[in-house]
Formats: structure tokens, C-alpha cells, sequence
């Protein structure tokens, strides 16, 4: 929930616990969540570390929690892999994908569903990121190398916040392909999936992937609607205002957050 202070000190007391008890298995969990928690907090310009570089104390934490994970608390593998992956991909993709990459194929051998189709949003994100920012077609292509396995983890499972962020990356990819080709028509597809992904993601508060990614998530979109002409901006203000209206969960938030776009 972004208390990021008061979860940094049940941390530290935990972890006092826990290595009395010699608990690995706890410990790998705890040094999981202590790595995202000063991460995120970075993020939001919030430094629990003040005599240490919160990163490169991250990257340490989350590191231990991938070697006891391996060797003794293996259920958790997957979730120490999309951890490495977002804390490390930040600064170097190649690296974050790698972690991804393993966390995709673990958590499908281990049954485990959530981090399953997360590793998959979070491996392709990252992906658009890296494409987004260097043009680099092999970063497009690792997207459709996906789809295929996100369908099948789709179908078979009902996380409504990663299903809303698949749907909002595609959303994206439909606005810089109409940006290119100056082919407008394929803005429409673009619209619908800003529709229902800003409704799924707003429905629950759900960690960092729900309702409390909404902020970086219209960062995002912000900057590809400045980019279309001020007819279609004004058309998809007055269409999504109508559908995000009609939300059950997530209805101000959404409004409200359209509105900071004009």
C-alpha cells in the first residue's frame, strides 16, 4: 500500500526472527519482499537507506533470496525471479529478461499460475519498454514471441489487473503502429483496450499491480495520446469518460486521472 517506512521496520524485525529460527524458507520470502520494498520506494523518491544506495542493496537482497530459493524454499523461485526482473531491468533490460525469462519457465513447472502470466506481462513490458526506447526490432519481436503463451495463461486464469495491463500494452503497440503508418484505423482497436485495461487494473488494490499502477500506467499512455491530433483526443476523452463512468471500482480514480490529460 506504499507505506513503504512502517513495512521497512516489520521487515527488519522479522528478519531478526527469522534467522534465530535458522527459517530459510522465511527468510527467502522476507529478503524477496524487503528487495521490492526498497525498490518501489526508490521509485517513489522515498530513500529507506539513507547510509546505503537502496539499489545496489535491492540487487544484494534479492540475489540471497534467488540462492535460497534455488537450494531450500523452491516455491518461491518464481516470485524471487520477477523481483530480480523488475529490480534489475531497470537499469539493464538484457539482464531483467534473463530473470523473466527463468521465472516464466519455473513457475509454468511449478503450477504456479499468478507468477506464471506475471512473469509473462512483466517479461513483455519490459520488452516494449526497451523497445520504445531504442527501436530495436528484436525487443517488438520478443512481444509476438510471447502472445502465445499470454493467451494460454489467459484462458486458463482470471487475474483481472494482468489481464488489463496485456491489454494496455497492446493498446500502446496499436498507437505506435497508427503513428507510423499514418493509418488511423487501427485506433479504434487501440481505444478498446484502453477501455477495458484501465477498468480491470482500477477494479481491485491489488499490490503493485492493480488500482496502485495507475499512476505509471497513464504516464505512459499520457505521452502516446499527446502525440494524435487534437480531433481523436477529444473523441477518446468523451468515449472513455462514458465507459470508465459506468466502472463499478476505480470510477474516480479513472475520471480523474482523465481529466490531469487536458
Amino acid at each position: 500500500e506504499r507505506r513503504f517506512q512502517k513495512a521497512w521496520n516489520a521487515y527488519e524485525q522479522a528478519e531478526q526472527i527469522f534467522q534465530g529460527q535458522r527459517n530459510w524458507s522465511w527468510l527467502a520470502q522476507l529478503y524477496q519482499e524487503q528487495a521490492i520494498c526498497l525498490f518501489q520506494a526508490t521509485q517513489d523518491g522515498i530513500n529507506l537507506t539513507p547510509d546505503r544506495d537502496p539499489i545496489e542493496r535491492a540487487k544484494r537482497l534479492i540475489t540471497v533470496a534467488l540462492d535460497i530459493c534455488r537450494d531450500q524454499a523452491v516455491r518461491g523461485y518464481p516470485s524471487a525471479l520477477n523481483r530480480a526482473g523488475r529490480i534489475f531491468g531497470q537499469e539493464d533490460a538484457e539482464a531483467g529478461l534473463g530473470y523473466l525469462a527463468e521465472g516464466i519457465d519455473q513457475a509454468r513447472k511449478l503450477s504456479d499460475g499468478w507468477f506464471w502470466l506475471a512473469n509473462l506481462i512483466e517479461y513483455v513490458e519490459l520488452s516494449y519498454r526497451s523497445w520504445a526506447k531504442t527501436g530495436q526490432q528484436a525487443h517488438r519481436d520478443q512481444i509476438a514471441g510471447r502472445e502465445a503463451d499470454i493467451m494460454e495463461a489467459l484462458s486458463q486464469y482470471e487475474f483481472p489487473d494482468l489481464r488489463g495491463r496485456w491489454k494496455l500494452l497492446q493498446g500502446h503497440l496499436a498507437i505506435h503502429d497508427s503513428l507510423t503508418s499514418e493509418d488511423e484505423s487501427q485506433l479504434s482497436a487501440a481505444l478498446q483496450n484502453y477501455k477495458e485495461g484501465f477498468a480491470l487494473i482500477a477494479d481491485a488494490y491489488v499490490g503493485s499491480s492493480g488500482a496502485s499502477a495507475i499512476g505509471g500506467e497513464f504516464e505512459a499512455f499520457g505521452e502516446l495520446f499527446s502525440r494524435l491530433s487534437s480531433n481523436i483526443r477529444a473523441k477518446w476523452q468523451e468515449e472513455l469518460r462514458e465507459a470508465w463512468a459506468a466502472v463499478d471500482n476505480g470510477s474516480t480514480l479513472l475520471l480523474a486521472r482523465l481529466e490531469e490529460l487536458f
